[in-house]
């Protein structure tokens, strides 16, 4: 781990001083908070309070992969080199896996939850999302899943190579062509915006993949992003929005094996949004702000031309990056006191969690 002096040297006195006030604010807090989500009986960890506190809640996979990713993010496994075996208690990893292997269904190789069913098949965002977190889980955990996946059965489809071949349950029915995936994004695609449809594609990118689509996507979703700003939809209008698909689509195009475009504009374009004094609805908004930044940035570090003088080299990505740390960091501590609680936790909303997330009844808010 980086002591302060090391960052200081790294990226100048004033950044540094920017990041001990973000670390000051945060606190320790909210670790309480999470810390009591947690259930015993599932291995797994509740959306909210509100979740925990009624009976009709149950755990959830992605809250659990989240609060696990967390944890892991925030250095507490590197005694154990992240190695999952050792950092979790083994009745956790075994009541967690069972929980997670239990959820499979045989007939399509995806996961669900007894408290959803399978109606979330009938939201892409929901079906995609836990099919990756569950997969994730087990990986954690040590386990395996007990049927062929999702993916496998689309792989082993794929890779027959007959066209006339009939695609099973494990195909989505805009997963089943090229024109049925384009003719999905053209419908899902709302003109100015991009946060939904880089959203509802990156929670399926795993499943694109393995439907020999990827080129296809992304060859289709690189007409809709704009010279102009780097973002997806024309305009700086919903700015919050389009930063929020820049996170999104960014993982999409990490999947898929693509490269995003106008990369000067992308950086310009995510500074910009995070200094924003525009009113956030939602804290996922403040989130993907800085998330969209550190994408781009990710995406750019992969890529590095050394020898350009524009966005396309990291170095001046950087400097763009660490000159504007100090007003970004008190523009995000600004943003978020409007969703912090007294314990050091924090809403969804401003002044409540949600109740619905990806389609389906997370909490009572």
């Amino acid at each position: 781990m980086s002591t302060w002096k090391e960052l200081e040297d790294k990226i100048g006195t004033k950044p540094c001083e920017a990041v001990k006030k973000l670390y000051a604010y945060y606190g320790t807090g909210w670790t309480k908070w999470m810390y009591d989500l947690y259930d015993p009986k599932t291995g797994g960890f509740y959306y909210s309070n509100s979740a925990r506190d009624y009976d009709e809640f149950f755990t959830d996979a992605e809250s659990t992969c989240q609060a696990l990713d967390m944890l892991q993010e925030l250095g507490l496994f590197k005694s154990v080199n992240d190695d999952w075996a050792r950092a979790l208690p083994k009745e956790m990893r075994e009541t967690c896996r069972k929980r997670i292997q239990d959820m499979q269904d045989p007939d399509d190789g995806y996961f669900y939850h007894p408290q959803w069913g399978k109606d979330t098949a009938k939201h892409h965002c929901r079906l995609g999302r836990d099919y990756a977190q569950c997969l994730s889980l087990l990986n954690m955990t040590g386990g395996k899943p007990l049927y062929k996946t999702a993916t496998e059965r689309m792989e082993e489809t794929v890779a027959n190579k007959d066209e006339s071949a009939e695609k099973g349950a494990a195909f989505p029915e805009h997963l089943k062509s090229a024109e049925a995936l384009k003719a999905y994004i053209d419908r899902i695609f709302i003109p100015n915006t991009s946060h939904g449809v880089g959203h509802i594609l990156s929670s399926q990118a795993m499943l694109i993949k393995a439907a020999g689509l990827a080129e296809v996507c992304l060859e289709h979703m690189d007409t809709y992003q704009s010279a102009e700003t780097g973002y997806w939809g024309e305009g700086k209008e919903h700015e919050y929005d389009k930063i929020s698909g820049i996170i999104k689509l960014g993982g999409l195009y990490g999947v898929l094996g693509g490269r995003m475009k106008y990369m000067d504009k992308v950086i310009d374009s995510a500074i910009e949004t995070v200094l924003s004094k525009s009113n956030p609805d939602n804290i996922c908004l403040v989130f993907n702000s800085v998330g969209g930044l550190g994408t781009a940035v990710a995406h750019v570090r992969k890529t590095s031309d050394p020898t350009a003088t524009d966005c396309s080299n990291i170095d001046v990505v950087m400097k763009k990056v660490y000159d504007k740390l100090p007003e970004m960091i008190d523009a995000t501590i600004e943003k978020l006191d409007k969703f912090r609680y007294p314990d050091g936790s924090y809403s969804y909303l401003q002044g409540k969690s949600a109740e619905n997330m990806q389609g389906v009844i997370v909490s009572k808010g």
